[in-house]
């Protein structure tokens, strides 16, 4: 491995000063930084809350006295609670976090190629710690091995002289982790050269799951110093400090505490709060204290930031505290205790006084506007209405009138209920009939014209007169998606709509009468032009069974994937990842096409890849 010096300055100001006489200048080197590039999946990269294991090992190299600048395209963790990237929540923002490290990357998978790595970061040595993901849903130990094999190789044809370190995986318990770490030594035997040097990190052993992991392949506090450790041994081998030493001491619930309040309610307690990164969910304790019981932990963690506690007795006082979760790690911390005192409602003494007499039900276009006087200790009235027609019925339960019963047929007598309850009971009930008025506004919407654009429709019709509102509904044939607006000109655009799903768009006019007749038309959004998918690649993964991996096209949502069986093309499925697997296919030849989609509009067939099947 070659090490950067700056030794380049130095000799120019040698030869300066060789040219004006003055007396030679040494010409010492100045040792540059050791650039460190860490390729890996979310063990590497952490979340949110997480010192990492990049933190641990930086802060061993600190310790030695090793200038080290940690390079990548990334600096970044993803937040537990919202599985978004680019959060720096970090335990201890205070080292280089520049990594090249993702959630759910795989080697045979990269991001980034280790051609583009090398090339744009010009490392020194690259720690490889991937495979985890490669082994849980593609490949065996011996696959993994032979995407190893081809990664330095690609590394060494940009920078012959770049050393790698592999770590070996903690996640032992997951199927042909074992063989891959057993088989890594002798791998980087047969690839080790004194130019550029191939070793391995000793991070497959010493790991328990569930106490060095918060779930079965993430680490915990305990498990990033390990992890740590076995790199730094290994970046000893090449020269680059001094190994691990004596190991930190650390604390697997680390987190901090939220910050928590309640109010009081009926019979309940509802609690709210903020809690700490890297907290995915938080336990909940409690204890009656007006009855002197000691501190009870919920069975389960609550997971977001409220929860509502029931079952409470009204009167006693209550306090809570919370204790935040990662996982299985849970912290040794808890948050600020609170109490309260949950309230009851009153009891009423009896039931309604008495009917709500007279209902009247004054007529309208379409709609009866129903009245009655309140009636002593009801709190709420029931208001049901029916006519001489199945179905033209309906009921509700309001704290006052009046109401207005909308969508009614004109000229059609209802009979309307009305009787008043409250927790004790419920009053006689009070009738009262109405017959609703044919609508005043009668005009039609004329002339609607649909203009479709990118995820919109702009819609125009000619004005109604008398009109002061128009109406406007929307509903999605395919996938029944709808909305509703009300706008005061005659013209509206309707956005964020579904490209390519034809929408049944209503226009209705009306004014303080109420509404009139309704025009309909159809309208089909536009989207973006979206291409077909590239580098569509097709390969054998067991017995009749291949797997398809292409690259993304912007704009596409999904794609359609297709097998060419007995000289058809036949579906196979739609997918929204970037990979599928395809089974049941005879030996012989299987061909392949992908085609993406921008929600519901096709865009063009990849040319077909083809695959021998043994």
């Amino acid at each position: 491995m070659r090490r950067r010096t700056g030794a380049g300055r130095v000799a120019v100001l040698a030869l300066a000063c060789a040219v004006g006489g003055l007396p030679p200048v040494a010409a010492t080197a100045t040792p540059a930084p050791v650039r460190i590039l860490i390729v890996g999946d979310s063990v590497a990269q952490g979340s949110s809350g997480d010192w990492t294991w990049r933190y641990r090992l930086w802060q061993e190299l600190q310790r030695d006295g090793v200038d080290v600048d940690f390079v990548g395209p990334r600096s970044d963790l993803v937040d537990i609670v919202t599985s978004e990237l680019g959060s720096q929540a970090y335990a201890d923002p205070d080292f280089d976090h520049d990594h090249a490290a993702r959630w759910g990357m795989a080697m045979w998978l990269p991001d980034v190629s280790m051609t583009d790595l090398v090339t744009e970061y010009d490392p020194d040595v690259v720690v490889e710690a991937r495979g985890f993901n490669d082994l849980a849903y593609k490949l065996n130990a011996d696959g993994l091995t032979e995407v190893l094999t081809d990664e330095i190789a690609e590394a060494r044809a940009v920078d012959p002289g770049i050393d790698f370190v592999v770590e070996q995986l903690p996640q032992t318990w997951i199927n042909h982790v074992p063989d891959y770490n057993a088989g890594l030594p002798g791998v980087a035997a047969t690839l080790d050269d004194e130019d550029s040097r191939v070793v391995v990190a000793e991070t497959g052993d010493g790991f328990t799951e569930f106490t060095d992991t918060w779930d079965s392949a993430h680490l915990a506090a305990t498990g990033e110093v390990k992890v740590a450790s076995g790199v730094a041994d290994a970046l000893a081998e090449l020269g680059i400090g001094d190994g691990a030493g004596t190991p930190p001491v650390v604390r697997n619930g680390h987190w901090g505490s939220a910050t928590l309040a309640v109010a009081s309610a009926d019979r309940s307690a509802e609690l709210s709060w903020a809690g700490p990164p890297g907290a995915a969910a938080e336990y909940v304790w409690l204890r009656n204290v007006t009855a002197g019981d000691d501190w009870v932990r919920l069975p389960y963690p609550v997971v977001g930031t409220s929860w509502v506690a029931g079952g409470l007795v009204a009167g006693h006082r209550y306090a809570f505290r919370l204790q935040a979760v990662k996982g299985t790690a849970v912290a040794d911390d808890y948050s600020n205790v609170v109490e309260v005192v949950p309230t009851a409602p009153p009891e009423p003494a009896a039931p309604p006084a008495g009917p709500p007499a007279p209902v009247v039900a004054t007529p309208g276009p379409q709609q009866l506007t129903v009245e009655w006087p309140d009636v002593a200790r009801a709190t709420s009235y029931d208001v049901t209405w029916t006519s001489d027609v199945p179905g033209e019925d309906g009921t509700m339960n309001v704290a006052s009138g009046p109401v207005v019963l909308g969508g009614l047929a004109a000229g059609r007598a209802y009979r309307i209920s009305v009787v008043a309850r409250n927790a004790a009971g419920v009053s006689a009930a009070a009738v009262g009939r109405g017959v609703p008025a044919p609508p005043s506004m009668s005009g039609r919407p004329t002339g609607l014209v649909v203009t479709p654009g990118s995820h919109r429709l702009n819609v125009t019709w000619t004005p109604v007169p008398g009109a002061t509102a128009y109406d406007v509904s929307w509903t999605g044939r395919r996938l029944g998606m709808h909305g509703a607006t009300t706008v005061e000109r005659p013209s509206v655009a309707i956005t964020y709509v579904l490209a390519g799903e034809s929408y049944d768009i209503t226009v209705t006019a009306r004014n303080a009468d109420g509404p009139g007749l309704a025009a309909t038309t159809v309208g089909v959004p536009q989207g973006p032009r979206v291409l077909a998918p590239a580098r569509l690649r097709a390969v054998q993964i067991a017995p009749h069974r291949a797997q398809l991996t292409w690259r993304h096209r912007s704009a596409a949502s999904s794609y359609d994937v297709q097998v060419r069986r007995a000289g058809r093309w036949t579906p196979v499925r739609n997918v929204v990842a970037l990979t599928t697997t395809v089974g049941r296919l005879p030996r012989g030849a299987a061909s392949f096409r992908v085609r993406s989609w921008h929600q519901l509009v096709p865009g063009p067939w990849s040319p077909a890849v083809r695959v021998r099947m043994r």
